[in-house]
């Protein structure tokens, strides 16, 4: 089962104006730096891979990929054509995070899915627009940026 975050429709509750319900670049979720330095940074190796899921609107589509995932042990897993409209966070009954960005409309989207393990260490989600998506880590040696992005037909 998932729960959804209903405290705004961006990530962690942050607001700025919409463009057509697109996020714009403005949009942030970035910790303190009493937090980042909280955050413990991930250490050996960690499976990153992208999926073009072409649709998550059928019931039940987040557990199935969340299945898949766990199941190739995939610790961050990048998103494409996710169908589903604004910005958010979705908190599963396993402990994995959706951090999604979409637009007024279920048309494109993007997003991350993030191990349990590994969410701790995620210091910024930035949603750019419904194509683009940002991510920043912390890890070992250096912090690292991931970009989803969904290519235009």
């Amino acid at each position: 089962m998932t729960n959804v975050d209903e405290s705004t429709n961006s990530v962690y509750g942050t607001t700025d104006r919409n463009v057509g319900g697109v996020a714009l670049g403005r949009r942030c979720l970035e910790a303190p730096q009493s937090v980042i330095k909280r955050n413990p940074p991930i250490k050996g190796k960690i499976n990153f891979a992208t999926w073009n899921v072409r649709t998550m609107n059928p019931h039940g589509s987040l557990e199935q990929i969340v299945k898949e995932a766990d199941r190739l042990r995939i610790d961050i897993l990048g998103i494409a054509e996710t169908r589903w409209m604004n910005n958010g966070r979705v908190k599963t009954t396993e402990g994995w995070e959706m951090y999604y960005s979409g637009g007024a409309e279920r048309y494109a989207g993007v997003g991350f899915l993030i191990r349990p393990e590994v969410k701790e260490s995620v210091t910024e989600v930035r949603p750019v627009s419904e194509r683009i998506m940002y991510m920043r880590v912390n890890a070992k040696p250096r912090p690292f940026n991931i970009i989803q992005v969904r290519k235009r037909r």
